[in-house]
């Protein structure tokens, strides 16, 4: 059964704390006054090669309490972190909130990188397409009476000329009919195609796309459907519809968790537990016609730390360190969008299995040492203009996570390891509007250092 544990961190702030938000800086500001501080010299990088959190997560393990009546040491970490980085360039400060899991002991497991099987996307495929009756393979999913639709429904929402051409140029160019799809009788699953469209009882197509690698899958009950989660839906370059999260969906968000949690026990996919809930829609007709409403579920292994998706921050506005260390891997993640017509949409992203525990409890840095190392970071990196114009920054989030540590020299091999990950709010200037989502940046708990976990992650 998956934990039913999310952290909402995408909020909007009331008046009253914004008004102790800026009461908190004035004083703040008025301290440094009485000081110059120096720049910061540390050259910060990611996953730095000298081994240090491998040397560390090696070492004797710290007492786990198993076993024995002696009580555990505590690690102290405060309920928030009040404070100012103030430069030449700007002003980010902080009031953040502190947020751990309440756990006293620290593992760190090993995991390889693995592959989404055949037999699992057969048995994804069978709970998605009990009502298929006839399959097509290849990479064309949409066919002439798809484009017809489309142009159809374009027109209708008086779209900009360009997209018309573009719609009409790729219905010129698409051969592909229902009548090339074959019945289901004859089905096989050929990895090499990518792609597998269903025709459905109703009408309606589903379809079933993956990558050779094994490294991602998506299947949806609606293949001319776009899941949408940002702040208007964009069709090759024309913006439709209202923000996403201006909606309600029909169906109330604990009635979709618990259809989640049933998909994933019903498939035997253990050990995700809930990162995040939003609203979302799937639009048909090649995304111009809104299909249904419902709540984007996301899941992460968290284990016993707090669960954080990556999908769900922005990669920041200081631009990215290079790896001098290992190549970086992406978090598994998964993906579920379910309405009140049940899961109508997977995504199931960067798979990896645990191979084992190599630290029982891994003794991290002193949160006081952590604040100190991420406080010099983000000084040194807008002294050296490590930065993208335009954002004004306040950092409201601290999170006790896990992150990918890559082994040295081991390409399909790494750590778990825990990870503090900040969390900024930031205002676009030039738009005049808080960004969707939080910028993002990761610390290695147990050495301190940057972490990189692909994706929009930095």
């Amino acid at each position: 059964m998956p934990k039913r544990q999310f952290d909402g961190h995408i909020h909007k702030k009331s008046l009253s704390v914004i008004a102790r938000r800026r009461a908190i800086l004035a004083v703040l500001l008025g301290a440094l006054l009485l000081a110059c501080q120096p720049t910061p010299e540390t050259e910060f990088i990611v996953n730095r090669g000298d081994n240090l959190a491998e040397k560390r997560i090696e070492e004797t393990p710290a007492p786990t309490g198993s076993g024995t009546d002696q009580p555990l040491p505590t690690f102290a970490v405060p309920e928030r972190w009040t404070d100012v980085i103030e430069t030449k360039v700007t002003t980010i400060p902080i009031d953040a909130e502190i947020v751990t899991s309440g756990q006293t002991v620290f593992p760190v497991r090993t995991v390889e990188r693995t592959a989404i099987q055949e037999d699992m996307m057969l048995s994804l495929w069978r709970a998605f397409f009990p009502d298929a009756v006839a399959w097509h393979s290849g990479l064309s999913f949409y066919t002439r009476k798809d484009y017809e639709n489309a142009l159809k429904s374009a027109v209708d929402h008086g779209l900009e000329n360009e997209v018309l051409l573009n719609l009409q140029a790729e219905y010129n160019a698409c051969r592909l009919t229902e009548d090339d799809f074959q019945p289901m009788e004859t089905f096989r699953l050929h990895l090499e195609d990518y792609v597998v469209t269903v025709l459905l009882a109703d009408g309606s197509k589903g379809s079933m796309e993956w990558d050779l690698t094994g490294r991602e899958v998506v299947l949806c009950r609606h293949t001319h459907a776009l899941l949408h989660d940002s702040d208007t839906l964009s069709i090759m370059g024309s913006y439709i519809g209202d923000p996403v999260r201006s909606i309600t969906p029909s169906l109330p968000q604990d009635k979709a968790i618990t259809a989640g949690e049933q998909f994933l026990t019903e498939q035997h996919m253990e050990g995700w537990t809930l990162a995040s809930a939003q609203p979302g829609r799937l639009f048909q007709s090649l995304g111009f016609e809104e299909w249904s409403t419902g709540w984007i579920l996301k899941y992460v292994h968290a284990f016993e730390y707090v669960p954080l998706n990556v999908s769900d921050v922005d990669h920041g506005s200081f631009s990215s360190e290079e790896v001098s260390y290992a190549p970086a891997w992406a978090m598994e993640e998964l993906e579920l969008y379910v309405s009140e017509n049940g899961v109508e949409r997977l995504r199931w992203s960067d798979p990896m299995t645990v191979t084992g525990v190599a630290n029982e409890n891994v003794t991290l840095l002193p949160f006081a040492e952590m604040q100190r190392i991420m406080k010099n970071y983000f000084t040194a990196a807008i002294a050296g203009e490590k930065i993208k114009w335009g954002y004004q920054l306040e950092l409201t989030k601290v999170v006790l996570t896990l992150s990918v540590q890559p082994k040295k020299n081991a390409a399909k091999e790494a750590y778990l390891v825990p990870t503090w990950v900040c969390l900024m709010d930031a205002y676009d200037l030039h738009h005049e509007k808080q960004t969707d989502k939080p910028f993002a940046y990761g610390f290695n708990a147990i050495d301190g250092t940057r972490v990189h976990m692909g994706g929009s992650f930095r």
